[in-house]
């Protein structure tokens, strides 16, 4: 009964959480200034190798640890305890460090851990002239987030992320508090084969301020599905709108086999996010590989940004203790 109880209020408060930012999202689409408005960009750079090779698309999917990322409400449906290091190769000398990890707890639910760096390379100053004064200057971004993610019911889960944002550019900070809400539910079925269903939203939470000035966070709900047309091969879409009155969608698909005890992954996706930016070439794609034998897992990603930004790559080491 104490159970159930538990359940239901952990239900019912995340269902008010989802409607809040359901509201906010609204207001921003009748007063929202459109691109680049919010603050801490860098929220929207999600971390994860296995789902930005798939055009970051894994709402839907959330079948490993990066599901803490894009939507922890798949974290209840994971069992053991899972590691995951990513090493971002971003471009204008941009790199991204992430750590996450999740565990099971018996009858309880699932915990997780997750923290994002991103550094840039010397910076010149000028004054406000435009006159370069031969010196630098560096900037950095940081997030940390505890997760929790319970099992409502055979097919259903439910998961929240609370999160510390900082940003530092020279002697200034900013710090921020957000939230990420998610659910997944598995009960949908076609040809006798299930269709994870999974509803997402990210960065809920206060303005992130330098000095006076504020800006709301990068806020995104997703709605996110995937599905397995034949075996081995499973295919998944992802459409996202964001308080910066931005609609767009990433398709992914994942080829996996086997070879002695060794599993591949193939990867590939687009991503229509670029769009709006006007990136050339072969922006929006993305690819990747993965190979793993129990318990490690190594993956890495490619996405082009066109010419002006050119490639960047994403590599990533898992492990995967307990069942």
């Amino acid at each position: 009964m104490r159970t159930i109880l538990t359940r239901s209020i952990i239900t019912y408060s995340l269902t008010c959480l989802l409607a809040y930012s359901l509201t906010c999202l609204l207001a921003h689409s009748l007063y929202g200034k459109g691109l680049g408005t919010t603050g801490a960009q860098f929220l929207k750079i999600t971390p994860g190798v296995r789902p930005a090779a798939m055009g970051n698309v894994f709402v839907g999917v959330a079948n490993d640890v990066n599901t803490i990322n894009y939507n922890t409400g798949g974290l209840g449906f994971l069992t053991g305890t899972e590691i995951l290091l990513m090493h971002n190769e971003w471009f204008e000398e941009i790199n991204i460090e992430h750590i996450a990890a999740i565990h099971k707890l018996q009858n309880i639910g699932t915990i997780g851990l997750t923290g994002t760096m991103l550094t840039m390379g010397k910076i010149d100053k000028y004054d406000n002239t435009g006159t370069a004064l031969n010196e630098t200057y560096t900037a950095s971004d940081l997030s940390a987030g505890l997760s929790y993610s319970l099992l409502i019911d055979a097919n259903f889960c439910v998961g929240l992320v609370l999160k510390y944002i900082q940003q530092k550019i020279e002697n200034e900070q900013a710090t921020g508090f957000g939230a990420d809400i998610g659910l997944l539910y598995r009960g949908l079925n076609i040809s006798e084969k299930v269709l994870p269903v999974g509803i997402s939203v990210k960065n809920i939470g206060t303005e992130i301020k330098f000095r006076e000035e504020g800006a709301p966070l990068p806020m995104l709900i997703s709605l996110g599905a995937s599905y397995e047309p034949i075996k081995s091969l499973n295919t998944a879409v992802d459409v996202r709108y964001s308080n910066e009155l931005q609609l767009t969608v990433g398709i992914g698909l994942e080829q996996k086999l086997t070879f002695s005890h060794i599993d591949f992954g193939i990867r590939a996706g687009y991503d229509t996010t670029t769009l709006q930016s006007k990136l050339d070439g072969l922006s929006g794609l993305s690819a990747g590989l993965g190979v793993a034998t129990n318990p490690v897992g190594l993956d890495f990603s490619w996405a082009p940004y066109g010419d002006v930004f050119k490639n960047t790559f994403r590599l990533g080491l898992t492990l995967k203790l307990g069942k």
